[in-house]
């Protein structure tokens, strides 16, 4: 027993060395092994960080904010995701899934107008562009001279309008507004500049998309008249995935090839074709990893009535009036009579998908 005790301290004397460094490796080895593969997930790591929801405007192909009043969408939409990655990768698929919709009936009225120089009237026009008849806000119009040298307001009128039922896809003129009443008042005051029309609910809240209009005042015609206008938008992006959700199933995926770095966005187009409210995860894929979304998307779908989806002035019901209408007196039109007179506003729930996503129902 000395004797092997004695061979093995010998062998430890002779080889230190060799000893320490099989002692090290043996300890360090698996420490080492974390901090690579650590730094490897790192550099492959792909995080999302933001997610957001758009509207997609059937006719212009445009992307919109969701009106918080309401939150309604149309059937067409845009998900954008923004996702982080050190390096360049590519997400390769991506699956909703925990897909679930719920039928809605809703109102949803919306407003448009605005000023006819012929008639010298301004109009405001009430519609429903939801699936069930819905009252609209009580309304207070305040009418102003706007001053030319300071741009003060002087407070000229204000008139209130009611609530007032409106059934599915009724369209009505919801208050007319004579300006030749105010003729006079810019003839004997020459530092006037225009009239200042502005129409808010009784409790002073704005109505979105309708800010103060001003009309001007043109003293060589004693009249007043419109300004140009014009507007602008981002688009949807015509090659990401599109996922068709008109049918029942709970999950769906489709491969694709995006590429990311740094903080990238990436997105995806749905279509839905009934009124419901929408709900679902998004799970993206690169390669073999997963990357998880824990947000579970919730949506209001209604499908509109027609391809005005919003409130405005000089919208497409203000042409629709200034074309069949031309002395603006009261109306009130139902979706038959629209569809009859000119059916291109009616929305085509297919049409914004099959024009801007390229897909064929």
């Amino acid at each position: 027993m000395d004797s092997l005790i004695n061979n093995i301290v010998n062998w430890v004397n002779q080889n230190t060395g060799s000893f320490i460094s099989i002692l090290i490796t043996v300890c360090l080895a698996p420490f080492l092994l974390y901090v690579f593969k650590n730094k490897y997930d790192t550099r492959k790591s792909i995080k999302v960080v933001s997610n957001v929801i758009y509207n997609v405007n059937g006719k212009y192909g445009t992307l919109e904010k969701v009106e918080n009043s309401t939150n309604f969408y149309s059937n067409y939409i845009y998900h954008e995701l923004t996702v982080e990655s050190v390096n360049e990768q590519v997400i390769t698929y991506i699956r909703l899934s925990k897909i679930k919709k719920r039928l809605l009936e809703v109102s949803d009225i919306k407003y448009d107008g605005g000023f006819y120089e012929d008639s010298q009237k301004f109009l405001l026009i009430a519609y429903n562009n939801g699936n069930s008849a819905g009252k609209t806000k009580r309304l207070s119009i305040k009418v102003f001279a706007r001053k030319k040298e300071t741009f003060e307001d002087v407070f000229l009128g204000d008139f209130d309008i009611e609530e007032r039922l409106i059934n599915s896809g009724n369209v009505n003129s919801h208050w007319i507004l004579d300006l030749s009443d105010y003729h006079n008042n810019f003839n004997a005051n020459e530092d006037y500049l225009g009239l200042v029309v502005d129409v808010s609910s009784t409790n002073e809240s704005k109505i979105k998309n309708l800010s103060p209009l001003l009309i001007l005042f043109d003293r060589e015609t004693g009249r007043f008249k419109n300004h140009p206008r014009g507007a602008a938008g981002i688009t949807v992006p015509c090659d990401v995935p599109f996922f068709n959700l008109s049918n029942r199933n709970k999950k769906i995926g489709k491969n694709c090839s995006l590429e990311i770095k740094n903080n990238s966005t990436i997105g995806f187009t749905l279509f839905v074709d009934e009124d419901c409210e929408l709900s679902y995860k998004v799970t993206l894929k690169s390669d073999k990893k997963v990357i998880k979304n824990n947000t579970q998307n919730k949506l209001l779908i209604r499908i509109p009535q027609y391809i005005q989806e919003n409130t405005c002035y000089f919208g497409h019901f203000y042409q629709f009036v200034k074309n069949h209408n031309l002395n603006v007196k009261e109306f009130e039109y139902t979706p038959d009579v629209i569809k009859t007179m000119e059916k291109s506003l009616v929305f085509n729930k297919y049409s914004g998908a099959e024009r801007f996503s390229k897909i064929k129902f």
